[in-house]
Protein backbone atom coordinates (compact mmCIF):
# COMPACT_ATOMS: atom_id res chain seq x y z
CA UNK A 1 0.00 0.00 0.00
CA UNK A 2 1.53 3.30 -1.11
CA UNK A 3 0.95 6.39 1.01
CA UNK A 4 2.07 9.79 -0.18
CA UNK A 5 4.36 11.75 2.11
CA UNK A 6 2.21 14.81 1.35
CA UNK A 7 -0.84 13.01 2.73
CA UNK A 8 1.03 12.04 5.87
CA UNK A 9 2.29 15.58 6.44
CA UNK A 10 -1.22 16.97 5.89
CA UNK A 11 -2.66 14.65 8.53
CA UNK A 12 0.07 15.66 11.00
CA UNK A 13 -0.60 19.33 10.34
CA UNK A 14 -4.33 18.83 10.82
CA UNK A 15 -3.64 17.11 14.10
CA UNK A 16 -1.75 20.16 15.32
CA UNK A 17 -4.55 22.48 14.29
CA UNK A 18 -7.18 20.41 16.10
CA UNK A 19 -5.14 20.23 19.29
CA UNK A 20 -4.47 23.96 19.19
CA UNK A 21 -8.15 24.73 18.72
CA UNK A 22 -9.32 22.77 21.74
CA UNK A 23 -12.03 24.66 23.58
CA UNK A 24 -11.63 25.57 27.23
CA UNK A 25 -15.13 24.18 27.87
CA UNK A 26 -15.89 20.59 26.89
CA UNK A 27 -19.30 18.94 26.90
CA UNK A 28 -18.77 15.62 28.67
CA UNK A 29 -22.33 14.48 28.05
CA UNK A 30 -25.08 13.58 30.50
CA UNK A 31 -25.45 17.17 31.69
CA UNK A 32 -21.81 17.83 32.62
CA UNK A 33 -19.44 20.50 31.26
CA UNK A 34 -15.69 20.40 31.93
CA UNK A 35 -13.71 23.63 32.28
CA UNK A 36 -10.11 22.99 31.22
CA UNK A 37 -8.84 26.32 32.57
CA UNK A 38 -10.13 25.75 36.09
CA UNK A 39 -10.04 21.93 36.03
CA UNK A 40 -13.60 21.75 37.35
CA UNK A 41 -16.83 20.21 36.10
CA UNK A 42 -20.00 22.31 36.01
CA UNK A 43 -23.58 21.17 35.91
CA UNK A 44 -24.97 21.91 32.46
CA UNK A 45 -28.21 23.07 34.09
CA UNK A 46 -27.49 26.48 35.62
CA UNK A 47 -30.84 26.66 37.39
CA UNK A 48 -31.74 23.31 38.94
CA UNK A 49 -34.03 25.09 41.42
CA UNK A 50 -36.19 26.68 38.71
CA UNK A 51 -39.38 25.16 40.15
CA UNK A 52 -38.80 26.93 43.48
CA UNK A 53 -39.34 30.69 43.22
CA UNK A 54 -37.98 30.50 39.69
CA UNK A 55 -34.69 29.24 41.09
CA UNK A 56 -34.11 31.93 43.73
CA UNK A 57 -32.99 30.39 47.02
CA UNK A 58 -31.06 31.49 50.08
CA UNK A 59 -27.33 30.79 50.34
CA UNK A 60 -28.00 28.27 53.10
CA UNK A 61 -30.36 26.30 50.88
CA UNK A 62 -28.01 26.50 47.90
CA UNK A 63 -24.95 25.49 49.91
CA UNK A 64 -26.68 22.54 51.59
CA UNK A 65 -28.02 21.34 48.24
CA UNK A 66 -24.60 21.44 46.57
CA UNK A 67 -22.88 19.71 49.49
CA UNK A 68 -25.41 16.86 49.49
CA UNK A 69 -25.76 16.49 45.72
CA UNK A 70 -25.28 12.99 44.32
CA UNK A 71 -25.35 13.17 40.54
CA UNK A 72 -26.08 9.92 38.70
CA UNK A 73 -23.96 9.73 35.56
CA UNK A 74 -25.37 6.89 33.49
CA UNK A 75 -22.93 7.60 30.68
CA UNK A 76 -20.01 6.59 32.88
CA UNK A 77 -21.94 4.32 35.27
CA UNK A 78 -21.01 6.28 38.35
CA UNK A 79 -22.44 8.71 40.89
CA UNK A 80 -20.58 12.00 41.32
CA UNK A 81 -20.40 13.58 44.77
CA UNK A 82 -18.17 16.30 46.29
CA UNK A 83 -20.17 19.10 44.66
CA UNK A 84 -19.99 22.61 46.00
CA UNK A 85 -20.88 26.19 45.21
CA UNK A 86 -18.11 27.83 43.15
CA UNK A 87 -15.90 30.59 44.43
CA UNK A 88 -16.66 34.09 43.20
CA UNK A 89 -13.40 33.97 41.22
CA UNK A 90 -14.56 30.81 39.41
CA UNK A 91 -17.90 32.43 38.61
CA UNK A 92 -16.19 35.54 37.24
CA UNK A 93 -13.85 33.41 35.16
CA UNK A 94 -16.81 31.56 33.70
CA UNK A 95 -18.66 34.80 32.98
CA UNK A 96 -15.80 36.76 31.42
CA UNK A 97 -13.29 34.24 30.07
CA UNK A 98 -15.46 31.29 29.07
CA UNK A 99 -18.78 32.88 28.13
CA UNK A 100 -17.44 36.15 26.73
CA UNK A 101 -19.37 38.40 29.09
CA UNK A 102 -18.63 42.11 29.35
CA UNK A 103 -18.90 44.30 32.43
CA UNK A 104 -22.11 46.26 32.57
CA UNK A 105 -23.67 44.63 29.49
CA UNK A 106 -26.43 42.00 29.48
CA UNK A 107 -24.77 38.59 29.02
CA UNK A 108 -27.75 37.36 27.01
CA UNK A 109 -26.69 39.66 24.17
CA UNK A 110 -22.88 39.63 24.45
CA UNK A 111 -22.00 35.98 25.01
CA UNK A 112 -19.89 33.73 22.78
CA UNK A 113 -20.68 30.25 21.43
CA UNK A 114 -19.85 28.58 24.79
CA UNK A 115 -23.06 30.04 26.19
CA UNK A 116 -25.04 27.41 24.28
CA UNK A 117 -23.26 24.61 26.16
CA UNK A 118 -25.32 25.41 29.26
CA UNK A 119 -29.04 25.39 29.99
CA UNK A 120 -31.01 27.95 31.98
CA UNK A 121 -28.33 30.56 32.69
CA UNK A 122 -30.21 33.25 34.60
CA UNK A 123 -29.72 37.01 34.24
CA UNK A 124 -29.20 37.48 37.95
CA UNK A 125 -26.94 36.88 40.95
CA UNK A 126 -25.38 33.46 41.55
CA UNK A 127 -24.25 32.38 45.00
CA UNK A 128 -20.57 31.71 45.62
CA UNK A 129 -18.87 30.16 48.64
CA UNK A 130 -16.60 33.21 49.06
CA UNK A 131 -17.28 35.15 52.27
CA UNK A 132 -17.71 38.93 51.95
CA UNK A 133 -14.53 40.55 53.26
CA UNK A 134 -16.10 43.04 55.69
CA UNK A 135 -18.70 40.71 57.23
CA UNK A 136 -17.74 37.09 56.45
CA UNK A 137 -20.07 35.50 59.00
CA UNK A 138 -23.28 36.93 57.53
CA UNK A 139 -22.51 37.85 53.92
CA UNK A 140 -21.04 36.09 50.90
CA UNK A 141 -20.15 37.28 47.41
CA UNK A 142 -22.63 36.88 44.58
CA UNK A 143 -21.72 37.28 40.91
CA UNK A 144 -24.27 38.61 38.45
CA UNK A 145 -24.70 36.73 35.19
CA UNK A 146 -26.57 39.76 33.94
CA UNK A 147 -23.84 42.42 33.95
CA UNK A 148 -20.91 40.66 35.63
CA UNK A 149 -20.67 42.62 38.88
CA UNK A 150 -19.84 41.19 42.30
CA UNK A 151 -21.91 42.12 45.34
CA UNK A 152 -22.41 41.16 48.97
CA UNK A 153 -25.55 39.22 49.87
CA UNK A 154 -26.91 38.07 53.19
CA UNK A 155 -26.66 34.29 53.56
CA UNK A 156 -30.06 33.90 55.20
CA UNK A 157 -32.27 36.77 54.11
CA UNK A 158 -31.44 37.33 50.45
CA UNK A 159 -32.04 35.19 47.38
CA UNK A 160 -29.86 34.13 44.47
CA UNK A 161 -29.38 31.34 41.96
CA UNK A 162 -27.46 28.12 42.67
CA UNK A 163 -24.96 26.50 40.30
CA UNK A 164 -22.93 23.49 41.39
CA UNK A 165 -19.43 22.43 40.36
CA UNK A 166 -16.89 19.85 41.45
CA UNK A 167 -13.13 19.59 41.13
CA UNK A 168 -11.64 17.55 38.29
CA UNK A 169 -12.74 16.12 34.97
CA UNK A 170 -15.56 13.58 34.98
CA UNK A 171 -14.52 12.70 31.43
CA UNK A 172 -11.34 11.10 32.76
CA UNK A 173 -13.50 8.11 33.79
CA UNK A 174 -14.57 5.95 30.85
CA UNK A 175 -14.41 8.88 28.45
CA UNK A 176 -14.84 8.37 24.74
CA UNK A 177 -11.61 9.61 23.09
CA UNK A 178 -11.76 13.14 21.74
CA UNK A 179 -11.42 13.63 17.96
CA UNK A 180 -7.88 14.94 18.39
CA UNK A 181 -6.88 11.76 20.23
CA UNK A 182 -8.39 9.57 17.53
CA UNK A 183 -6.56 11.63 14.92
CA UNK A 184 -3.24 11.02 16.69
CA UNK A 185 -3.91 7.29 16.53
CA UNK A 186 -4.59 7.69 12.82
CA UNK A 187 -1.32 9.58 12.36
CA UNK A 188 0.55 6.73 14.04
CA UNK A 189 -1.13 4.14 11.83
CA UNK A 190 -0.43 6.09 8.65
CA UNK A 191 3.15 6.62 9.77
CA UNK A 192 3.62 2.88 10.21
CA UNK A 193 2.08 2.15 6.80
CA UNK A 194 4.22 4.84 5.16
CA UNK A 195 7.36 3.40 6.72
CA UNK A 196 6.47 -0.06 5.46
CA UNK A 197 5.87 1.31 1.95
CA UNK A 198 9.33 2.90 1.68
CA UNK A 199 11.28 0.24 3.53
CA UNK A 200 13.61 -1.71 1.22
CA UNK A 201 12.44 -5.26 0.71
CA UNK A 202 14.81 -8.13 1.23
Amino acid sequence: MQISSKVLLSVIALSGVMNGASAALLDRGNGLIYDQDLNVTWLKNANVWQNVRGGLVTWTTANDWAAQLEYADNLRSTVWTDWQLPTSEQLRHLYYSELGGQAGIDLRYTHNSNYALFDNIQPGAYWSNTPWWSNPTEYVETVSFYIGDTRSSNRINEFGYAWAMRAGDVGAVGVVPEPSTILLWLVGLLGMLYYRSIRPRA
